[in-house]
């Protein structure tokens, strides 16, 4: 599902229909919130429970791989996208932090994307994000529990 909020749009997904991809209708339907969309936008922040970001360059640890296929196309696939519609995004996933490995927030701006996991479980760390807009731009605070 979509939403807009104070001029920027959501988008939730769920990676978990198709091995942490988001392919068929789910990978349509992204591709037309974003074609019609982004123009009116300032930012888009994409919501998923598991890192379907996760690659050999970003330093993040997930709590499982379980449900994962062997070639999620989050790479190959959604993030072309973020080339071809010129907006700030914000890939936020949960699904760390039970496990009390040192990763219980995992924040990387590659390009000019923000990709960021937080997590909860262990009771030790366990955060969750607040997101403030300020003018046209998204500030995020970590709040510990």
């Amino acid at each position: 599902q979509s939403f807009k909020f104070k001029n920027d749009l959501f988008i939730i997904l769920n990676p978990y229909e198709n091995g942490w991809s988001i392919k068929n209708e789910q990978f349509n339907f992204l591709k037309k919130e974003l074609q019609n969309n982004y123009q009116f936008v300032d930012n888009i922040i994409i919501i998923t429970h598991p890192a379907i970001y996760v690659n050999e360059e970003f330093n993040i640890k997930v709590n499982s791989f379980a449900g994962a296929g062997k070639n999620i196309n989050f790479w190959d696939e959604i993030y072309p996208l973020f080339k071809k519609y010129d907006n700030n995004y914000y890939v936020v996933a949960g699904d760390v932090g039970v496990f009390l490995n040192g990763f219980e927030l995992y924040c990387k701006k590659f390009e000019k994307n923000i990709f960021l996991a937080s997590g909860m479980g262990a009771g030790v760390f366990d955060n969750y994000l607040i997101f403030k807009k300020i003018k046209r731009q998204i500030k995020i605070e970590v709040r510990e529990f």
